[in-house]
């Protein structure tokens, strides 16, 4: 299976293991696949409305204004360990609410890991497929300015 360009839709559930192999922080992902998300901002276009918006959000809600970590607050783990549920769920609620406001694009690939001998070979691939996207992301911004 090549890994899959969803453009922001992942059609797996998926919980994961974190684990740093070279220049690659891997999230290991149970069910044998592995994500790899890249994440780009306008630099032009400011965040810091969405962002306040957001603390604000959690400040009238009572939540803790920790940073976010998908795996911990779903279970319940470390620093999300002393709120309940419906807590939870409203954290995730105003993340997502926050992120859809936010000036950013992204792209995740999916890689099914029994397709790579090891590590080094699915790091291979997604250095390649870092560059080809970067190399689109380019050519689109050359195509534009240049327009």
């Amino acid at each position: 299976m090549d890994p899959a360009s969803t453009g922001g839709n992942f059609p797996f559930a998926f919980r994961g293991v974190r684990r740093r192999v070279g220049a690659f922080d891997f999230i290991a992902v149970h069910g044998g696949y592995y994500l790899l998300t890249l994440v780009f901002h306008d630099q032009a276009k400011s965040i810091t409305e969405a962002v306040t918006g957001y603390e604000a959000r959690l400040a009238r809600a009572d939540l803790p204004n920790i940073p976010f970590h998908s795996e911990p607050l779903i279970n319940g783990h470390k620093d999300y360990a002393n709120l309940g549920i419906s807590q939870r769920k409203a954290m995730l609620a105003y993340f997502s609410s926050f992120v859809r406001k936010l000036p950013i694009s992204y792209t995740t690939f999916a890689y099914r890991r029994s397709e790579f001998a090891d590590l080094d070979k699915l790091t291979e691939r997604m250095r390649r497929d870092i560059s080809e996207e970067r190399c689109a992301d380019v050519a689109w911004l050359c195509r534009t300015r240049l327009a």
